[in-house]
């Protein structure tokens, strides 16, 4: 088992080695070990509670919805118009579109046994982490990604997940909670 893990990391260290870069393109993707990229990160961690880390709120349609519910409210009460359609517009933003702009679910599930993907669902024991690396996406904007290797003991296979973190939380401060709970 041993021999089929120091393999597999070897082939990812090999795919995941600088390749050559093209003046005319955008770079290619670089990869960082998070322990590298915690090295970055000022600030000290120290695992305790499971760390959890949910989808950013879009607070700029969240406040669109809320004006546009309030105009409309407005409207009603001072033009004493109460139809149907201004009243199944009202409660479709109310009880659809808000509801989906309040909900943020988990992304990423941190502790001191194990690290859980929303993509995944489910607990990768850390014993089952061989790598876990920061993807970055050089283009218009740079682009970031959480990248995790692991043993899945089920089908007796390596896996990879990788989900992008843009809009989820810092990579440095990922990286830096990774090797806390990693080495705690």
């Amino acid at each position: 088992m041993e021999d089929r893990i120091r393999q597999y990391i070897q082939t990812i260290e090999a795919e995941y080695s600088p390749a050559e870069e093209n003046y005319w393109q955008y770079p290619p993707p670089s990869y960082h070990l998070t322990s590298d990229y915690a090295a970055h990160y000022d600030k000290s961690l120290i695992p305790g509670e499971p760390l959890i880390i949910k989808k950013i709120k879009k607070e700029g349609m969240l406040v669109a919805v809320m004006i546009v519910v309030a105009s409309l409210l407005i409207y009603m009460v001072g033009k004493k118009e109460f139809g149907f359609l201004y009243v199944a517009f009202l409660l479709l933003l109310l009880m659809v579109v808000l509801p989906i702009l309040l909900y943020t679910k988990t992304m990423i599930r941190i502790s001191s046994e194990s690290i859980w993907l929303y993509k995944e669902n489910k607990e990768i024991r850390w014993e089952q982490v061989l790598r876990t690396y920061i993807k970055q996406v050089h283009g218009e904007h740079v682009q970031y990604f959480f990248i995790v290797h692991y043993y899945d003991e089920g089908p007796d296979e390596f896996r990879k997940i990788e989900m992008e973190l843009n809009g989820v939380v810092s990579p440095a401060l990922l990286s830096a909670t990774i090797e806390a709970y990693k080495n705690a």
